[in-house]
């Protein structure tokens, strides 16, 4: 894959981010979230999610299953790979 996947908490100032493509994980800031310049899914927690998933409650399967987020992608386009993944890796 040859983009950056972002999931993003309410409860706190960073980001979990995964870039595929350099095979990095990294937690960002959120003012680093302007300087993405490749393709990105961010997914955004809401409150409770956020918590349930940073603190191991819940796997990203469990948080997809529930829809308490919301996803921006650039671009626009739906990538099966990238949910794939995160279906069966996160």
């Amino acid at each position: 894959l040859d983009q950056i996947l972002v999931i993003e908490s309410s409860c706190t100032n960073y980001t979990l981010s995964i870039n595929f493509k350099n095979k990095e994980v990294k937690f960002l800031e959120k003012k680093e979230m302007g300087i993405i310049n490749m393709p990105y899914h961010i997914f955004s927690l809401d409150k409770f999610m956020s918590k349930a998933y940073f603190s191991g409650e819940v796997n990203f399967d469990a948080v997809l299953g529930t829809r308490r987020f919301k996803v921006y992608r650039d671009p626009d386009i739906h990538c099966k790979k990238t949910f794939t993944f995160i279906a069966t890796q996160i």
